[in-house]
């Protein structure tokens, strides 16, 4: 099996920029969804360029280990490195230092080709899925890749010595049934790994074989390629490209972190149609993909891959989003990967570095490169210009006058001060000295050790979940998700405040909330076990028999399984009610207690150059219409509807990240412990107030 040498082909360049395209505008405009598919076609390339190269080198007798990781080492690692680091610099003085230690950590793990399980274990964390994302995320399919080529050589050496005394048509089949072996094998993986764990599977090196060895397929095929007429294979590459474009589409729909191998099958196929129908020349008609703007951007691709994310997230810390934020990006994007591409990534994958042999190598054009570099850097100074100007002109957000900051209903004296407090915080413009700091709040857990074990599952005994004083006369038992987890901590200071009055009973949990509607969660098993938690709760609820129901759920968007569309009001009513249905003839009271308002996501706006007001923020309207709903549905079930706003807004429903000098959540939905504990006297007016605790 002779296998043709690989060269440089123009399509395979105009695929790569249509693949870091896709990829750039998915994470810097998100849009289109599917855009993530990048990656896929990304892998098919590689996995047909690398394949090819080595079957060259093993047919014609040459040394292939030591020779293909020089050059792997040459292509890949200055550029990783140099972004990696450049990273690390930037990130300094912008990111809180856990974030930033974080970083540092991810990019250990990256430089040494490993991050995809450090982020596939992330993001199986429930609360992990709340963070911002890391700054060098993207490295884990530069991860995949390398720990693929760390066996692939050898697979490949292996095979061709078995098959050496057999003809070259026979050499080729064996070839063809060990790649498609692979083929197989990843993608029956895949499919299974991404039903029991969508996010492990995303980004699992053995879930995505299947896709680089689609690519070496055609490679090993080639030579049968070279012999398909030139009109066929144009038709085919054609084919190819809109299915690729027709996987964007499909992917766009639905919920893409529950992307399913079939899906992916598209683009990964298409990408491998174009690459076969290629193999002869240029397709016809392929000018879009040609031209010598596609190929330059093709060949600073990876570049491009490399400085886009750590651009997108370092940025956002940095200037609000608006036409200034995306021109600030795409000029540094942009600038960056041209100015690295021809000074660090050409010369160096052009070298003789790590080479035995002292024959020089043809250089890049310098004058070109110089050009190139020059009008790189013009590029990132504009972008930073861009963003220093940006910033300057922001404006702080104007402070809520005290006279209007009461517009809640008082319900007694310890609300008032929590309300005077909120509006001082509100006018803030430098942050005070936070206990814990707000970096701490961000790192910290979301609910004391003892509420955190009982809010596991399984949990323990109902027993080992309850506080307050064992001659208590009443029984109250807050349910539902994360959200009624961190509530816990402030029922419990009422409960152990309140006499010999009330004992508070929890069986709320992680990640599960109450209404009984399918959502698709970041970890497929702990989803998974939701409607058996949903049957305890409920199964508890019976037997206890609470003087006092309360349940707290979250607002935020979910993503509905069974529709396949957004968690909805109409999908989120008919659940609860269902729900509570089951329990109401033996609870005495029912209140639905709302979520924290979804304001600012501390997790994401807070930094070192943050100010305060860079963290305060209106209610989103999709908390204010969950809530109205809530509050109807209460209505309709005879329960109770109390409004959670006045504990951490003020004014017109401006909802600072700091009171007094307490931090009030270490992400988008959840409290900090402190600040639940701080908040329970103005929570226990209220209920006083609606005729709860009589």
């Amino acid at each position: 099996m002779q296998s043709p040498a690989v060269t440089s082909r123009a399509d395979i360049q105009g695929l790569r920029m249509v693949a870091v395209l896709l990829v750039i505008a998915a994470h810097l405009l998100d849009w289109p969804r599917g855009g993530f598919v990048g990656v896929d076609v990304f892998f098919v390339i590689s996995g047909f360029l690398i394949t090819g190269s080595l079957l060259h080198r093993i047919d014609g007798g040459s040394g292939v280990f030591g020779w293909f990781y020089r050059r792997r080492v040459r292509r890949i690692v200055p550029a990783a490195t140099l972004v990696l680091v450049v990273t690390a610099i930037a990130a300094a003085p912008v990111l809180a230092d856990s974030a930033y230690r974080s970083l540092l950590v991810d990019s250990v793990w990256a430089l040494f080709f490993a991050s995809n399980w450090r982020f596939a274990a992330q993001g199986t964390d429930y609360f992990a899925a709340f963070q911002q994302p890391s700054a060098v995320q993207h490295y884990w399919s530069l991860s995949v890749e390398e720990q693929f080529y760390v066996v692939w050589p050898a697979l490949l050496v292996l095979v061709g010595l078995i098959a050496a005394r057999y003809s070259s048509i026979s050499r080729q089949k064996l070839t063809v049934a060990v790649v498609g072996t692979v083929v197989v094998g990843s993608f029956a993986y895949a499919v299974s790994e991404n039903a029991d764990n969508a996010a492990w599977a995303y980004f699992s090196t053995f879930a995505r074989v299947w896709e680089l060895a689609i690519g070496a397929l055609v490679a090993v095929g080639a030579a049968t390629s070279s012999r398909i007429p030139k009109t066929l294979a144009s038709v085919i590459a054609w084919f190819g490209l809109l299915l690729v474009i027709l996987g964007v589409a499909v992917l766009s729909v639905g919920h893409t972190a529950a992307a399913a191998p079939w899906k992916l099958a598209l683009p990964v196929v298409g990408t491998a149609m174009v690459l076969g129908g290629g193999i002869r020349g240029t397709p016809k008609f392929f000018a879009p993909l040609t031209s010598r703007v596609a190929v330059y951007l093709g060949d600073i691709s990876y570049s491009l891959y490399l400085w886009h994310f750590p651009v997108i997230v370092l940025l956002a810390f940095l200037i609000d989003d608006g036409p200034a934020y995306y021109v600030a990006a795409l000029l540094l994007i942009f600038g960056l990967s041209v100015a690295s591409y021809h000074l660090v990534e050409d010369p160096i994958r052009s070298s003789n570095w790590l080479e035995q042999t002292t024959t020089a190598r043809p250089a890049p054009a310098q004058s070109k490169a110089g050009r190139a570099a020059v009008g790189a850097l013009v590029a990132v100074v504009c972008g930073a210009s861009v963003a220093a100007v940006a910033r300057h002109s922001e404006e702080a957000p104007e402070a809520i006058e005290a006279s209007s900051a009461s517009e809640y209903e008082s319900a007694g004296p310890a609300s008032d001060l929590l309300t005077s407090q909120i509006a001082a915080a509100l006018t803030a413009t430098d942050w005070p000295d936070l206990s814990p700091s707000m970096d701490a709040a961000i790192a910290g857990p979301p609910a004391p050790d003892g509420v955190a074990q009982c809010s596991q599952i399984p949990a323990p005994p109902i027993e080992e979940c309850t506080w307050g004083p064992d001659s208590a006369t009443k029984t109250m038992m807050i349910v539902g998700d994360s959200v009624a987890v961190t509530y816990v901590e402030t029922l419990k200071t009422i409960a152990e405040q309140s006499g010999s009055d009330w004992r508070l009973s929890t069986k709320a949990a992680f990640g599960c909330r109450l209404p009984d509607v399918p959502l698709v969660g970041p970890n497929r098993e702990l989803t998974a076990s939701c409607p058996r938690q949903r049957a305890e709760v409920v199964a508890a609820i019976n037997e206890l028999k609470p003087d006092l129901l309360i349940i707290a759920d979250s607002y935020q968007q979910a993503w509905n399984s069974s529709t396949n569309r957004p968690l909805s009001v109409a999908d989120w009513v008919p659940g609860m009610t269902m729900v509570v249905a089951q329990v109401a003839d033996n609870v005495g009271e029912i209140v639905f207690l709302a979520p924290p308002p979804i304001a600012a996501d501390v997790a994401k706006c807070y930094s070192k150059l943050a100010r305060p007001g860079d963290c305060a923020a209106g209610i989103l309207p999709q908390w204010q219409d969950f809530a109205a709903a809530e509050a109807t549905m209460a209505d309709d079930l005879g329960a109770a509807f109390v409004d959670s706003r006045a504990w951490f807004c003020a004014g017109a429903d401006r909802c600072p990240s700091f009171v007094g000098t307490t931090p009030v959540k270490l992400d988008l939905v959840h409290m900090t412990p402190e600040y639940a504990a701080l908040i329970a006297p103005a929570v226990q007016e209220r209920l006083a107030a609606s005729g709860l605790l009589d």
